[in-house]
């Protein structure tokens, strides 16, 4: 079975773009999780907020700017679950 599915949405005008930007609107429960920080998730509160703080500076500013963020860690220690 399909484990993400996508609804699309109206394009919308982003910066930086001069034609608008498709959009799409996660449908399954796995997909529906992205972006929130789990309730049970324990520790990783400073990588997160750090995360959070990252995204908010690309968000708002006012000039186009780029970010490379690489995790890295030993298999286990979460970075799936701190991503998502």
């Amino acid at each position: 079975g399909k484990r993400f599915g996508f609804n699309a949405l109206p394009p919308v005008k982003a910066k930086g773009y001069t034609n608008p930007v498709p959009i799409f609107e996660p449908l399954s429960p796995l997909a529906r999780r992205w972006g929130r920080v789990k309730k049970n998730f324990v520790g990783r509160k400073p990588e997160i907020k750090h995360l959070e703080n990252l995204a908010k500076k690309i968000t708002l500013s006012p000039l186009p700017v780029s970010k490379l963020v690489i995790v890295s860690a030993e298999a286990g220690a979460g970075k799936t679950a701190m991503i998502l």
